[in-house]
């Protein structure tokens, strides 16, 4: 008897069906560490190796520069447009409102 494929995944089947799934995409992705006597042999660096690195490491230390640094406009928008700088002050230190207190 055969059975189609997508009756495998009918409502009461798929969490079984997709168990199986994983688990044969797990054994294939493992197979050539096994073929290999449990290690993979790495390449030697090349050139190119040195170079993605390199542009890597450069990138990544942008990346930090600009998410602890830049404020993507929003100085602008809560200062300039909100004056929220104000509104945390309050009337008697200069700014609008009550203010915001420690307490």
């Amino acid at each position: 008897m055969q059975v189609p494929f997508l009756v495998l995944f009918s409502r009461g089947r798929r969490l079984p069906a997709l168990g199986v799934a994983i688990l044969l995409l797990f054994g294939l992705a493992t197979l050539p560490v096994v073929a290999n006597g449990g290690f993979v042999a790495r390449q030697p660096d090349t050139q190119h190796d040195a170079a993605i690195r390199a542009n890597l490491e450069r990138m990544m230390e942008e990346g930090r520069q600009t998410f602890r640094y830049d404020t993507f406009g929003s100085e602008t928008l809560f200062g300039d447009t909100l004056h929220l700088h104000r509104a945390l002050a309050g009337a008697a230190l200069g700014g609008v409102g009550p203010g915001v207190s420690p307490r």
